[in-house]
């Protein structure tokens, strides 16, 4: 049967066990009244070569790198503080600023903040952290500012109707809190949703 599946699927012989080649060919001699062949004893040679192949390139000697040959050159000291971060001269140009946020309390702290409100032109948002969707959270982004929310597509864990669930969850939290669904996404890992903040003109106008 497995001969004829592999056949039909893709063209191509299925090798059978020696066991059960020697099975069907002693079937097949007895329903034809012969005496089956008697196994012949052939000498083979071929692990006995490809042992001392393996032993020969193991035991031949590899080329090698002597590092103190290698000059290290002058690096000099970082003029740089710990911790200090570099913005991409292409984001510098396009007048581009990241913000990076650890959780909820520093969401909660930016809420308290009128600098922070209606600033966000995008945000991403990651899947523990989709949690936060809210009308609040939307108060800290422009009137259509795009924020991409990470699914859990690729989460090995859950199980099919589970990242379905998930991403159901995530729209009915996203309407709750005025956020459009955008579709189709950029990104399959990503859910894209459009931010309501009818507040952002008078926001903007009171930062002037």
């Amino acid at each position: 049967m497995q001969y004829y599946i592999q056949k039909l699927e893709d063209e191509t012989d299925y090798e059978f066990k020696f066991e059960r080649m020697k099975t069907v060919t002693d079937k097949i001699h007895e329903m034809a009244g012969e005496e089956p062949e008697e196994p012949k004893v052939v000498e083979i040679n071929d692990e006995e070569e490809k042992k001392e192949d393996l032993m020969e390139k193991l035991t031949k000697p590899t080329k090698t790198i002597n590092l103190e040959e290698i000059e290290d050159g002058d690096e000099g000291e970082a003029q740089d503080e710990e911790g200090d971060r570099k913005l991409l001269q292409g984001f510098k140009d396009a007048n581009i600023q990241i913000h990076l946020l650890g959780g909820e309390d520093d969401l909660k702290k930016l809420k308290t903040k009128k600098k922070f409100r209606s600033l966000f032109d995008v945000g991403c948002l990651s899947m523990h952290s989709a949690s936060t969707i809210s009308e609040e959270l939307g108060a800290l982004f422009k009137d259509r500012a795009t924020v991409h929310v990470e699914s859990a597509d690729y989460l090995c864990v859950m199980k099919p109707e589970q990242k379905i669930e998930f991403r159901t969850k995530l729209i009915d939290k996203s309407a709750e809190a005025n956020w459009k669904l955008v579709t189709p996404a950029p990104y399959k890992h990503h859910m894209m949703f459009e931010v309501s903040n009818p507040n952002t003109q008078k926001d903007l106008a009171e930062k002037d």
